[in-house]
């Protein structure tokens, strides 16, 4: 499987590239990443998430008992894990700055 997908196009560049201003921004492509570029809108969303999710889950467990019983369930079900995913997203959000430091004092 390895083989398939090393050499398949759809395959993602390297880390190192994302860290990078794409190309089409002229003067400043090719520049690396402020750190603080990635991360101010990377906090952000998280705490959107969080608490729009939280909002979701006590507006659907505080109304009435159809929301369970319809069809709704398919679409409220999966935006009730926001706050999970929100979790997830800050916690990388905290380890992306850490991780690009430590890059950068190695060289």
């Amino acid at each position: 499987m390895d083989v398939v997908t090393r050499n398949s196009p759809q395959r993602a560049p390297p880390l190192t590239c994302r860290e990078r201003l794409p190309a089409w921004l002229g003067p400043l492509g090719g520049r690396r990443l402020p750190i603080t570029l990635a991360t101010i809108p990377a906090t952000i969303v998280p705490l959107a998430l969080f608490t729009g999710g939280i909002g979701l889950m006590r507006t659907v467990f505080a109304g009435p008992a159809e929301v369970f019983a319809d069809s709704w369930w398919a679409t409220i079900g999966p935006t009730l894990l926001f706050p999970v995913w929100a979790v997830a997203l800050g916690w990388a959000t905290f380890a992306y700055p850490q991780r690009r430091q430590a890059a950068e004092s190695r060289g």
